[in-house]
């Protein structure tokens, strides 16, 4: 995004809110910022909103965070109304303050949590802040996960869709045989070294097809290798899953801000 440069940095303004929490909602951050940014003579010169993501998503994956990522240069500053905004994992909050560090940017929080290079007890309070998001977050994860494994353990319905090698019979949920096989069937091939693509192949000639009755493509497999693991995490599987290629071929990779 180009912009001509004005005697002052950009001020932009970044908005985040997921379906999980709404304690502090779009209106409410957008009203914190604009009071701020009033008492300081500091004006919003360009605001973005990622509505309905979590801060789990890395930042480079959020449309209008990387979209104002990519706008910010020298002197410009990003404000948000409190530090969970940017991201709720640790590592990603340390690897954007490096990036705006880097490129001579800064962030600026309205809560009054910030880092600040020459203040160490500024920034150990900023550390202190960003662990305890990540921490608030996996506690939600957990306890979550807790309430969904007791409805399983029950036979009990937890969502619209059933789990893999499942279905519903009377609000309950049963063993799907045929479903069950053709997962066996599905790992053991990709064990065997097949493609996701040769894996598709495999299933759709011996008449498997996926729940909306289409033939398996690579893509669905990744995405049944994808939700099988899932849901055996939930249940509280401790067997360590097969690593499998991202849809693009790449092997799946640890957060960073690398892809921005």
């Amino acid at each position: 995004m180009k912009r001509q440069r004005k005697e002052r940095g950009m001020t932009a303004a970044y908005v985040r809110v997921s379906t999980e929490e709404q304690q502090l909602g779009v209106e409410a951050q957008k009203t914190a910022i604009a009071r701020w940014c009033s008492q300081h003579g500091q004006p919003v010169d360009l605001w973005a909103e990622d509505v309905g993501v979590s801060g789990s998503v890395r930042p480079g994956e959020r449309p209008e965070l990387a979209r104002v990522i990519e706008a910010l240069g020298p002197g410009d500053t990003l404000i948000v109304a409190r530090r969970d905004r940017l991201a709720r994992d640790f590592d990603d909050v340390v690897a954007l303050h490096k990036l705006a560090r880097d490129n001579g940017w800064m962030i600026q929080s309205v809560d009054g949590v910030s880092v600040v290079d020459n203040d160490p007890l500024r920034t150990l309070h900023a550390r202190i802040v960003d662990a305890y998001a990540e921490f608030e977050r996996g506690m939600l994860r957990s306890r979550t996960r807790a309430a969904l494994a007791e409805r399983r353990a029950k036979g009990q319905r937890v969502s619209g869709h059933a789990p893999y090698g499942s279905k519903f019979d009377a609000g309950r949920v049963v063993a799907n045989e045929s479903e069950l096989a053709m997962i066996a069937l599905a790992k053991s091939l990709r064990a065997q070294g097949l493609t996701l693509a040769g894996v598709a192949g495999e299933l759709t000639g011996r008449g498997f097809l996926t729940r909306s009755g289409k033939p398996y493509t690579f893509r669905s497999v990744y995405r049944l290798f994808q939700r099988t693991a899932q849901e055996q995490t939930q249940e509280g599987a401790t067997e360590t899953q097969p690593e499998f290629a991202q849809p693009d071929g790449r092997a799946n990779q640890p957060a960073n801000l690398a892809n921005l």
